[in-house]
């Protein structure tokens, strides 16, 4: 007979319950169902992969974490960090709050994001789109440009290669700070554009690997301001929810002359 397995993904139990009609032995099919913790009904302390982007190394890293559900805070480095439920990046494309992925608060330092993982034997076939928003800062010879960007992230389970793009620097009220270090209100033209290509996927995770590209383009007036040549590209992340519900990653763009991209990501399918 056919069985099913009902996994739940806690700290306090991850139990494994096989559930047959009628006798079965080992050798017969299984159906594996993935029972996933939501952030906001949690009561409970859940696993959850923390995402960080360290702007001082550039660098990009996932940890494992524990979310406590009764107070709504994670513990990174022994210090309890509430979630940012406003921070667009804990948001859906519509404005609806993500299920599975949520932004930290500052005093999280360089843990930015957190996700309830995707289990591997739960990823979706095929190719699946997430539609989201992206925190940017630009750093290039004439100043810095900060603010938010609407971001769809295109997964293939197939080829597992992952891609990011970014369009126009229009949320969140944009700011340009000249090198002098005054900011300025930034007006997008919309033409503002990021893309990172051919992420490797492992699993429920997904990195800059040696085939990774990146494009920078459409900041400011100056185009040559936001050029990189040759950059070194660091990325991480991973699918959080049941099938690959949602995404939550991390990424670095360096090149010559100081010019630095940092940016963290989220979305939905």
């Amino acid at each position: 007979m056919k069985k099913n397995t009902i996994l739940k993904i806690t700290t306090a139990s991850l139990v494994s319950l096989s559930l047959a009609a009628c006798g079965g032995s080992n050798t017969d099919d299984e159906d594996i169902i993935i029972d996933y913790d939501k952030l906001a009904i949690a009561t409970d302390q859940i696993d959850v992969t923390g995402v960080s982007l360290n702007s001082s190394t550039a660098a990009t890293s996932t940890s494992s974490l524990t979310f406590d559900g009764a107070s709504d805070t994670v513990g990174v480095n022994s210090v309890s960090v509430a979630l940012a439920t406003d921070d667009l990046r804990s948001k859906a494309s519509d404005g609806s709050a993500l299920d599975y992925v949520s932004a930290l608060q500052n005093s999280g330092g360089a843990t930015k994001l957190i996700a309830i993982k995707t289990d591997p034997r739960d990823l979706p076939s095929g190719t699946a789109e997430f539609t989201g928003h992206a925190n940017v800062t630009l750093t290039t010879g004439a100043g810095q440009y900060s603010g938010v960007m609407p971001t769809t992230v295109t997964a293939n389970f197939g080829t597992a290669m992952v891609k990011v793009k970014m369009n126009g620097l229009t949320l969140d009220n944009p700011l340009f700070t000249l090198v002098n270090g005054v900011p300025t209100e930034y007006t997008s033209t919309g033409a503002e554009y990021v893309e990172l290509d051919q992420l490797d996927m492992n699993g429920s995770s997904f990195a800059a690997g040696n085939n990774t590209t990146a494009t920078v383009s459409g900041f400011g007036t100056a185009g040559s301001t936001t050029r990189f040549n040759s950059p070194e590209i660091n990325a991480s992340g991973v699918f959080a929810g049941p099938q690959a519900a949602e995404v939550a990653g991390a990424a670095t763009i360096s090149g010559s002359g100081g010019r630095e991209l940092l940016t963290t990501f989220s979305g939905k399918k």
